[in-house]
């Protein structure tokens, strides 16, 4: 009931144009199709087929104590009787009422803000407020049909699905859901957002980092700076150690062709001079 309820309210909401109504009813949907499946797998691996209990279990079994059947009755009778007994209180025309102010709705909006005018103006606010909630509790339950059944039809396609793979043969065996099967590896894998994650954002992140360590750090900012630099310098000295032979003539020869110079220099700048 309380899922019915719920979805009926998301319904509404989206149709009165509040934001991610509908996107609220179409996921609760999905979530009803996959509750009704765990659940009806729960029964179906428990109760169905050969016995799956260990063996040291099944070598001493016992009764259920007391203390925890006189625990769940009143919870199974809560669970199977309680949303209709309450149903008025809960989520009918007694709602706001029962709640209080504990829950905010619209109308329980209309009812506290009717609640603080004068005396005249309170009577009438109220009024009003009672009118609204009314008016918003018959709107809410004036749902299309196929919105009223929808929690109905995804329950059992749930566990239609879930019959369908648990009850057709070993319930244990491979396939869609089981290893080797699509959904069981797009499960098991964590919907392999690990690898689209290592795909997108890792290995672009790597590959950009290495390009800027090669390209940029090493060819371009070594390269060009200290060891360009240095490189250059070194590769000048090798070659002009290449020109110290040892040989003192080496030397003569060089020195007079430097004195030579250095005369037909003057002697040009002189000559200009005139």
């Amino acid at each position: 009931m309380s899922k019915d309820a719920i979805l009926e309210a998301a319904w509404a909401a989206g149709e009165a144009g509040r934001a991610f109504g509908n996107y609220a009813f179409w996921l609760g949907l999905i979530a009803a199709v996959f509750t009704a499946f765990y659940s009806w797998r729960l029964i179906f691996l428990t109760f169905w087929g050969p016995s799956r209990v260990p063996e040291e279990v099944r070598k001493h079994p016992h009764s259920v104590p007391t203390i925890m059947l006189a625990t769940l009755a009143p919870l199974a009778i809560g669970a199977l009787f309680g949303g209709m007994a309450f149903y008025k209180d809960f989520v009918g025309p007694n709602a706001n009422k029962f709640w209080n102010g504990a829950l905010y709705t619209a109308s329980a909006a209309e009812h506290g803000a009717a609640a603080h005018g004068d005396d005249h103006g309170a009577a009438a606010g109220e009024s009003h407020g009672e009118g609204a909630a009314k008016a918003a509790h018959d709107e809410e339950h004036h749902v299309p049909v196929w919105v009223l059944w929808a929690p109905f039809i995804a329950m059992a396609a749930g566990a239609s699905a879930a019959g369908f793979q648990y009850l057709n043969g070993d319930p244990l065996k491979p396939g869609v859901l089981r290893p080797g099967g699509m959904i069981y590896g797009f499960l098991k894998n964590k919907w392999y957002f690990d690898e689209i994650y290592d795909f997108l954002l890792v290995k672009p992140a790597l590959w950009f980092g290495r390009f800027l360590w090669t390209e940029g750090d090493g060819k371009t900012i070594d390269g060009v700076g200290p060891d360009g630099v240095a490189g250059a310098i070194a590769q000048g000295a090798r070659r002009i150690v290449k020109v110290q032979s040892g040989y003192m003539y080496h030397y003569a020869f060089v020195m007079l062709v430097g004195i030579a110079a250095l005369v037909t220099f003057i002697v040009v700048r002189a000559g200009g001079g005139q």
